[in-house]
């Protein structure tokens, strides 16, 4: 990389969480040589102290610049002005203000955008790794490998790092696509975000280009989720393990030796293993219960649909894939013939079940409480 990776850190008027990712920048662990660090500040009629807290940061590893804007911006405009510092710079990593970051974030983006510079199939690094699905309601465990990193095919939001010829090829795509057709290669909860949204556009992008993000079996930043353009409250569920430390060196896979996940999270590894049972025909994978609409012959999910059954899995190992790739007794999991009707299975709910077992008794009662009262006082703030 001829350049250094430029760091953005996006605020708006969150003074105290600027702050805490600002300070986790600082504690940071770099390379010699001049990074670039940019503070983008939206505009917003009482975010001076923001402003002069990003012009009271002491930064020692290179340039710094904090730029401002005269009028409201927005946050998703924001992050595509920001996104285009790559082209500036060669590289950015772009940071909303309610992250925080690990002590080696600038080391691994830096090694893995080295890595995979020549790889036309990478869309960027995540600094993020999901430690839940994309609504934060199940966990998601990405299957273990040798290597440090994996693959997921949607966007990563929380924490990202775009080359420069990784952006212009989202660019070139976003010209020709700025109202993405919906299609069921992207989650239905996609589709539901706002319009504006340049993630909901992103998601589609990766999905109709077939790119993938190289994601941290430990996640390299963390999101609080804190009150704002996307949340009405806190909430934790977006926070993800934080790598601790610097490592000496990182393990990357060959793109064709990553282990890798789809739109919806799901394994795309499986299919030689449903050979013996489908004749070699196409399976979509769906044990999640979400991207149950498609073409192929055979679907494998732990939904009860009223369609012949191929074969049978039980969902007991983790992560839920190794019940499949170990065949694991059980009827939790079905592989459906879709050209065959049958009777719907009589087990409901495994997946949540499958979850919900980690929590018992009287703490899954407080769970449920509390989740109410939250949702119920985020309703009654906005009313106020």
């Amino acid at each position: 990389m001829n350049q250094m990776p430029a760091i953005v850190a996006i605020g708006y008027n969150r003074k105290d969480s600027l702050e805490r990712l600002l300070n986790s920048i600082l504690d940071a662990d770099y390379p010699d040589g001049e990074i670039p660090l940019i503070i983008s500040i939206d505009h917003h009629p009482d975010n001076q102290p923001v402003i002069d807290l990003a012009n009271s940061v002491v930064w020692e590893h290179g340039p710094k610049i904090v730029k401002t804007h005269a009028q409201r911006m927005g946050l998703d405009p924001h992050v595509l002005e920001c996104g285009g510092y790559s082209l500036t710079y060669g590289c950015a990593i772009v940071l909303e203000d309610d992250l925080f970051v690990s002590k080696d974030y600038y080391r691994y983006t830096m090694a893995a955008q080295e890595f995979y510079a020549d790889c036309p199939q990478v869309a960027g690094v995540a600094l993020y790794s999901y430690a839940r699905d994309m609504q934060g309601i199940f966990p998601f465990t990405p299957q273990a490998s040798p290597w440090d990193t994996y693959f997921i095919g949607t966007k990563v939001s929380w924490g990202q790092s775009w080359t420069a010829a990784q952006w212009e090829a989202f660019l070139a795509w976003y010209h020709v696509h700025p109202e993405p057709e919906e299609t069921n290669a992207v989650p239905d909860s996609v589709w539901r975000w706002p319009r504006e949204c340049w993630d909901r556009a992103y998601c589609a992008y990766m999905a109709d280009t077939r790119k993938y993000f190289v994601c941290g079996y430990f996640s390299r930043s963390t999101c609080f989720s804190e009150p704002g353009q996307h949340y009405q409250n806190r909430e934790i569920w977006f926070q993800s393990r934080l790598m601790q430390g610097v490592p000496e060196a990182y393990r990357f896979p060959p793109f064709d030796r990553g282990l890798k996940y789809d739109s919806y999270l799901e394994s795309t590894e499986l299919q030689p293993y449903f050979d013996q049972y489908t004749g070699g025909k196409p399976v979509r994978v769906a044990i999640h219960g979400e991207h149950l609409q498609g073409e192929e012959p055979f679907l494998l999910t732990t939904e009860a649909l009223p369609y012949a059954i191929a074969a049978d899995f039980g969902y007991e190992m983790t992560p839920v894939e190794q019940n499949i790739i170990y065949g694991v007794a059980g009827n939790d999991i079905h592989l459906y013939d879709l050209s065959r009707p049958g009777p719907v299975p009589a087990n409901r709910f495994v997946r949540e079940q499958h979850e919900l077992c980690t929590l018992r008794g009287r703490h899954l009662l407080k769970f449920c409480g509390f989740k109410f009262l939250n949702k119920l006082r985020g309703k009654l703030s906005a009313k106020k």
